[in-house]
């Protein structure tokens, strides 16, 4: 029997960071928001072991999150048996997109399903913590403020409708090295982040796309960032910024015309390009197959 979800990819359309604490994570205040973007995750009931496939080159021993979500998983069920998982990767690595943590967040959402469970989501989240910061908001998906290291969740009104127009570019960026760069400057000029969450809740769509930010920004070079950015606002971007700790630069436009028109433009010069809108989850089990191969 195969389980197949959908896992889709997560950008941060506000994010500032606060202290680091003992245990190396940052404490983290951002908005998180699922876009159309997806990792296809098949997983099958084997009688003991976990493996990893992939279609693309990535490690598959149990530092891949899907495996580590497995194996968290049957150590918490207590559950005798093995799987098998095979990742197709759409969501590109390095970008501050989630990848990894959607993957992690499919493979337990599938083997709540697969085994029969009946984890509670609250449940699932306690597991996804235990791999990276993000795995609870991407098993939650949707739009959420994600607080202390990401777990501590609020659930906010739905993005309004827009395009999402995501530039992978060709450099990469660690998020241990962005991290680092970030705890080596006493001179970060922070978001007025509950301003922000205050005019984003009222509606005022406008305003906080105007005014929010990444703090990132200040500290990850990307060299592609500006040109990218001065083609988005060309075609009518509202806001511009990166995702997570890079590499890659979204924009937010109103018309899919003006989005389309911004991917068309920068696909001549940049990475790759994927024109994406808002969704209300993070693990789906059928998707508009066009969101995953357009």
């Amino acid at each position: 029997m195969s389980i197949i979800k959908y896992a889709a990819a997560k950008i941060n359309v506000l994010l500032d960071l606060g202290q680091c604490f003992d245990d190396g994570y940052h404490g983290i205040y951002t908005i998180m928001q699922s876009v159309s973007l997806y990792d296809i995750i098949t997983v099958d009931k084997r009688d003991k072991n976990i493996t990893v496939d992939c279609n693309i080159g990535i490690p598959l021993d149990e530092t891949n999150t899907a495996h580590k979500a497995a194996k968290l998983f049957f150590n918490y069920t207590k559950i005798k048996s093995g799987v098998h998982v095979f990742v197709e990767k759409n969501i590109p690595t390095q970008a501050g997109l989630g990848g990894g943590s959607a993957d992690a967040a499919a493979v337990l959402h599938a083997m709540n399903d697969l085994f029969n469970t009946k984890l509670s989501i609250d449940e699932l989240c306690d597991i996804g913590v235990n791999i990276g910061a993000d795995v609870p908001f991407c098993i939650t998906g949707g739009t959420r403020l994600c607080q202390n290291i990401g777990e501590v969740q609020s659930r906010l009104p739905d993005f309004p409708d827009c395009y999402f127009v995501i530039v992978k570019p060709i450099s990469s960026v660690s998020t241990k090295l962005a991290y680092a760069s970030y705890d080596e400057r006493d001179d970060i000029r922070h978001p007025d982040r509950e301003w922000l969450l205050n005019k984003y809740c009222r509606g005022n769509f406008a305003e906080f796309c105007k005014n929010t930010g990444n703090v990132f920004e200040q500290v990850v070079l990307v060299p592609e960032r500006a040109e990218i950015k001065a083609i988005m606002r060309k075609n009518g971007s509202v806001a511009e910024m990166m995702s997570g700790s890079g590499s890659s630069i979204f924009g937010i436009f109103l018309t899919k015309a003006s989005a389309q028109k911004a991917a068309n433009d920068l696909k001549r010069n940049n990475g790759k390009v994927y024109l994406t809108e808002p969704v209300k989850k993070g693990i789906f089990d059928k998707v508009n197959i066009e969101d995953i191969y357009s």
